[in-house]
């Protein structure tokens, strides 16, 4: 809702300011092409190592955001332009941390290899400084359009109607509901943990994140600004979402832990021995001195290999019978 009204409010402005987003629009362009060849030596540079650490998934994803970016300018729309810059930069971060811990765990390497192996090493690392290298002059160019897309709006307060105001103070008054309800959550998780320290610090530390960005949002729609409270909306829902993901884990890490008996250890015993334990027919045990298992246990397990099993333990649980009745 925030968005659709941000949106609307944008727009107005726009209209208004025609000749400015020209300029605006045609400074961004040469910026991009820079952008590009920059990009385009970055990825050349990390090509010997791309796939093995996936970064040739993140250099496409590069290059779609400048595409992104460029028909958005076209168009022109400036918030979304915004939008897809700031993407854009979070990815570059994360690539060039990514480059970083690359270029340290080399640099560890080659004090304690030798051999073949610290000869490629010696031979990577320049091409890692230099793909990282790259991409930081890309990511500082970017950060310059980022700054002019943010700077060039002014107050969204004289384009707004009688409607928009109200629309605004509804919003920030569904905001300050719904973050009462979180902070609710946040006081159950906190009983909860003091009984039983099931949630983890980084559960607590999503929550606490989401309601401070709710608050923020609520200050901004107060303010008359939705841009800005956009951008907390979207920073609390991130977190919740953080926070739903590891709650989920958490539950199937306590789930799994309950359908295992004591002693067992992982899905693989875990599902040979309920297998077992569907066969109610008693069963002669072999001996240890016995070369070969008895007649009835064989034909016990070859029944039991004929029950169904999950796909992903199949292979594992025929190889496992198989030994049995050797």
């Amino acid at each position: 809702r925030t968005q659709s009204l941000r949106k609307t409010i944008a727009k107005r402005m726009q209209k208004a300011l025609k000749d400015k987003i020209k300029k605006l629009v045609a400074r961004q362009k040469k910026r991009i092409e820079q952008i590009k060849k920059h990009i385009h030596s970055s990825d050349k540079h990390a090509k010997p190592f791309a796939q093995l650490y996936r970064y040739n998934i993140t250099y496409d994803s590069l290059k779609t955001s400048l595409k992104e970016l460029e028909k958005l300018l076209k168009e022109p729309d400036i918030h979304e332009s915004l939008d897809v810059v700031r993407r854009f930069l979070r990815k570059t971060q994360r690539l060039g941390m990514s480059l970083n811990y690359q270029e340290s765990n080399t640099r560890m390497m080659l004090k304690f290899r030798g051999g073949l192996y610290r000869r490629a090493r010696r031979k990577r690392l320049p091409k890692i400084i230099g793909a990282r290298n790259e991409l930081n002059k890309g990511q500082r160019i970017a950060r310059k359009i980022e700054r002019d897309l943010d700077k060039f709006f002014p107050s969204p307060k004289p384009y707004m109607n009688k409607n928009d105001r109200k629309l605004m103070q509804r919003y920030r008054n569904l905001q300050r509901r719904l973050r009462s309800e979180a902070r609710k959550l946040q006081r159950n998780m906190q009983q909860m943990n003091k009984r039983l320290p099931v949630f983890r610090p980084g559960m607590q530390r999503n929550m606490k994140g989401a309601l401070r960005q709710m608050r923020r949002a609520t200050r901004r729609l107060g303010a008359k600004e939705p841009r800005s409270a956009y951008g907390h909306q979207q920073h609390a829902i991130s977190k919740l979402s953080k926070l739903r993901k590891a709650l989920r884990q958490s539950l199937q890490r306590q789930q799994g832990k309950q359908g295992q008996k004591p002693g067992q250890k992982g899905n693989r015993s875990g599902s040979g021995q309920r297998m077992g334990n569907r066969r109610q027919n008693e069963v002669k045990i072999p001996k240890p001195g016995d070369h070969k298992a008895p007649k009835a246990l064989r034909q016990d397990i070859l029944d039991a290999m004929k029950e169904k099993v999950p796909k992903r333990y199949r292979e594992r649980v025929r190889r496992y019978y198989e030994k049995l009745v050797e």
